[in-house]
């Protein structure tokens, strides 16, 4: 095919542009495959994860009371096995096809921890008292160290064998893998509140202090592990972007809450959300993630803090957090354990 191109500018025409998009998007009718283009195995790919996942989790649910992420990431072990046919492996489950999957799980995630910090009232952070300081340490320090003990017994077993064509050295793989196994899901703890409607209660709002004690250490131990994970062997450079990060999230936390606040009251005004306030929202949220990942750490601590820092004395942070709690659920968070549970490489455990 014949493409026009502007050799002084290096920048391809709109038709050869177009020209191209048509080529690779050619119908069944024309000749085309049905899985050719990116977005239709995209579509493919979303539509296997979400609907075996909630089959499974309606299966395991009843038998066993597992939660849904178990059988996300199950759904994605068993998509990622192609069992055994490899026409079907190569032409929707190969590494290059999940390039986009993976881009659209991560973009997700960025906005799920961003509710997630909607979620964790920090004023109540500040409040602690020194029994929800000594049991948030304890209830993090003590699996920590424990996982610590299982992650080393698990890398003389494993070696150098990944869930990725690159080798895991020891340490990052010792620490990263024991803070998964330590660190408590404070989404899960706010939702087993809700359920044993323990809320607003002595025993309830005790136990949401621990979670949000627990919930801040593990995410500043997470700032230092992502760094030093993807760079091992500079260790001071991890601790260089480590500082840094906490270095803006002091000298922003005031800027950002005084912003977000004027954001949240602005939009609460009335009864729906403002959509101008959503905007400017998201634009801060996506600013600040961009940030931290080009900073060499990850976007999901911009997101978090944008979330940290608005203010929950209005209905603003509820509202956000409420109409991207199912789309989150239902699409992007699905999308991303499914995914973990595509790189993992079941062939090993046979």
């Amino acid at each position: 095919m014949e493409t026009m191109h502007n050799s002084s500018t290096g920048v391809m025409s709109n038709s050869s542009i177009f020209a191209m998009a048509a080529e690779s998007h050619k119908p069944i009718y024309s000749g085309g495959t049905p899985l050719y283009d990116p977005i239709s195995i995209l579509l493919v790919q979303a539509l296997l994860i979400i609907l075996l996942s909630r089959a499974l989790h309606f299966i395991l649910h009843r038998l066993f009371k597992s939660p849904i992420v178990v059988s996300e990431v199950l759904a994605g072990m068993i998509l990622g096995s192609g069992l055994n046919d490899k026409t079907y492996t190569e032409s929707i489950w190969s590494l290059e096809s999940t390039k986009l999957l993976y881009t659209v799980s991560q973009f997700g995630i960025v906005l799920f921890v961003f509710v997630n910090g909607l979620e964790l009232d920090a004023s109540l952070l500040f409040k602690a008292k020194k029994t929800v300081v000594i049991t948030g340490l304890a209830v993090f320090l003590l699996p920590l160290f424990a996982a610590i003990g299982v992650s080393w017994y698990l890398y003389t077993i494993l070696g150098d064998i990944t869930i990725t064509p690159y080798a895991v050295e020891k340490g990052p793989f010792i620490f990263y893998t024991a803070f998964c196994m330590a660190v408590t899901g404070l989404p899960v703890v706010n939702r087993m509140l809700a359920n044993s409607k323990l809320f607003n209660t002595a025993a309830g709002d005790l136990s949401a202090q621990i979670t949000n004690f627990n919930a801040l250490i593990s995410w500043l131990v997470l700032m230092y592990l992502i760094p030093y994970a993807e760079n091992s062997r500079y260790p001071l450079y991890a601790l260089g972007i480590f500082g840094t990060l906490i270095g803006l999230f002091v000298v922003s936390w005031w800027f950002l809450h005084k912003t977000m606040a004027i954001i949240s009251h602005m939009g609460t005004v009335s009864e729906s959300l403002s959509q101008l306030a959503v905007l400017l929202t998201f634009c801060i949220v996506f600013l600040f993630s961009w940030f931290t990942q080009a900073m060499g750490a990850n976007a999901i601590f911009g997101a978090l803090l944008i979330g940290l820092v608005t203010p929950h004395d209005h209905q603003f942070a509820i509202k956000i957090a409420e109409k991207m709690e199912d789309i989150l659920m239902i699409l992007f968070v699905p999308l991303y354990f499914g995914l973990i549970g595509w790189f993992t490489n079941i062939a090993f455990y046979r």
